[in-house]
């Protein structure tokens, strides 16, 4: 049952936790109870065990793009990550016409978004519109005093391992859907 009024999670906790995981789990949740879902998820793309890319999906197309790659020449604002623009475009377009719906996701918010005024910002204003019955923002650690500042009532889930992401999803997926 969708709520009253607009319900925002921030979803934090570090690299490799499970927060995309976590994401991914209470979209496919709210999905089989017939809740429109939108907005994008991104995944790690792996060789062998090492993270070389980033793949961007559409949840409400699942339409999927490489939005970057592992780089010793990264982005501005990033440490190893070099992203494609045509795919940062794309995912704006994605964002900008991902609102009204039922669930947002946007995974992830980072370091282009809030320290440099670029990346997803259509992102940061489907938030900001709250129309949506949930949203689910994924935000880095080091980030969240600003996410936290701009938007004070959301709710916190932390993440610490892969399984408690997976307890976490399925928990919170029982109290919204």
């Amino acid at each position: 049952m969708a709520p009253s009024q607009p319900l925002l999670f921030l979803v934090t906790g570090s690299r490799g936790a499970g927060k995309t995981t976590f994401c991914a789990s209470l979209a496919h949740a709210a999905r089989e109870t017939g809740w429109q879902i939108a907005g994008m998820l991104s995944r790690p793309v792996f060789e062998n065990t090492k993270r070389v890319a980033i793949e961007a999906e559409d949840l409400r197309t699942g339409e999927k793009r490489q939005l970057a790659v592992q780089s010793e020449t990264p982005t501005p604002g990033t440490k190893s990550w070099a992203f494609d623009d045509s795919a940062i475009e794309w995912g704006n377009q994605v964002l900008q016409s991902s609102t009204p719906c039922d669930l947002l996701i946007v995974d992830e918010l980072g370091p282009l978004e809030f320290n440099r005024g670029e990346g997803w910002q259509m992102g940061i204003q489907a938030v900001d519109s709250k129309d949506y019955a949930i949203a689910v923002v994924v935000i880095r650690p080091e980030l969240l005093g600003e996410a936290l500042l701009r938007w004070g009532d959301a709710n916190l889930v932390e993440i610490d391992t892969p399984e408690e992401s997976a307890h976490k999803a399925r928990v919170l997926s029982e109290q919204l859907f």
